[in-house]
């Protein structure tokens, strides 16, 4: 059972009490193959029933593959002080995850920690 330790972990908690899914946590994601350049997305949502949590290593890549191909699913990035690095770093993984695993639709990345105006505006 997963325990909330970080500060981004009782975020991505807060989230998790308001939406049920699949959730896989702390996702490697990276282009052709090229796991040594992997960068990590804090947490998918694939929005069910059922609420299950696939902690980090808990998951094989193929695994996560069959769950997300063609399926709709949320990107959430935890954060204390969101900025721009970091929206770079959501709109990167988004391109990546639609490289690797093929959903049908990434809902707008949610974020546990505030927005600025701009921030809005450039997420739409």
């Amino acid at each position: 059972m997963w325990i909330p330790k970080t500060v981004e972990d009782k975020l991505i908690s807060g989230y998790l009490k308001r939406h049920t899914g699949l959730v896989f946590l702390e996702v490697p994601i990276y282009l052709k193959n090229r796991h040594e350049n992997a960068r990590r997305i804090d947490a998918i949502v694939i929005p069910t029933v059922e609420f299950i949590i696939y902690e980090r290593g808990t998951y094989s890549i193929g695994h996560l593959k069959s769950e997300v191909q063609d399926k709709e699913i949320t990107i959430i990035e935890a954060k204390k002080n969101l900025n721009r690095p970091v929206i770079g770093q959501i709109l990167i993984g988004k391109s990546f995850l639609w490289e690797m695993m093929n959903p049908s639709i990434i809902k707008r990345p949610r974020f546990s920690a505030g927005l600025s105006s701009d921030m809005n505006l450039l997420l739409g």
